[in-house]
């Protein structure tokens, strides 16, 4: 069997042809199965054992945003993947926001789609569009650029540790889980960081993870 189950999540049959085609040409991953709805892609998910989800934001029932939380609320090990038209950062922060592993735009070249897919399946974080061009890093930038950041080593080790886990992603059940912790911990954690870094948002974590090197996203 191969390594990467990928569940295909678009309400456009022909992309679904045409990203199939490609991604089971690969030799490490396959399409488990497809899904034109957010509500079909739940009922996959639930029935087949896939790891990786590639989701179209803009569904029929359902935003692909809010599929991605309802999915990584379900689906705690499965590593989602937000594919889009809009190359607008905000799509990106929204989406790292939600639970996304990565964000990738309709209009960047084939083999970011495969990249993609391998990067967040072992781990990372993924983050690119067509505007960043072939030569650039795969980084989310944000409105205000790393100097208007707290250095990184304002925060402790565990906080860095706490941060970097929830800027990936993770609830702060998962976190809490991963560092034999209580929930209130890393809450108490996560205002903390709040207050030292000046971030108030999940999608501020993720930017300055990704600015700063916390996260990375190869």
């Amino acid at each position: 069997m191969k390594s990467m189950q990928v569940l295909l999540v678009d309400d456009h049959a022909f992309l679904r042809v045409g990203l199939q085609t490609l991604i089971d040409a690969q030799p490490d991953m396959v399409v488990a199965g497809e899904a034109a709805t957010a509500q079909e892609a739940l009922s996959q998910a639930r029935a087949i054992d896939c790891n990786v989800a590639v989701v179209d934001v803009g569904l029929p029932d359902l935003s692909g945003i809010r599929l991605v939380e309802l999915m990584r609320r379900e689906f705690s090990a499965l590593r989602l993947l937000v594919l889009t038209m809009h190359d607008d950062e905000p799509y990106a922060h929204s989406a790292l926001a939600a639970g996304a592993a990565g964000f990738l735009t309709k209009t960047a070249a084939p083999k970011a789609l495969i990249h993609a897919i391998r990067v967040i399946h072992r781990g990372g974080l993924y983050v690119d569009s067509d505007r960043h061009g072939a030569n650039q890093p795969n980084v989310v930038s944000g409105p205000r650029g790393t100097q208007g950041f707290a250095p990184a080593d304002a925060l402790s080790a565990r906080e860095i540790d706490v941060l970097r886990l929830l800027a990936q992603g993770y609830t702060n059940q998962e976190a809490a889980a991963r560092l034999f912790v209580s929930v209130k911990t890393i809450e108490t954690y996560r205002t903390r960081i709040g207050k030292k870094l000046g971030l108030a948002s999940r999608a501020d974590l993720i930017r300055y993870g990704l600015e700063m090197g916390i996260v990375t996203t190869s």
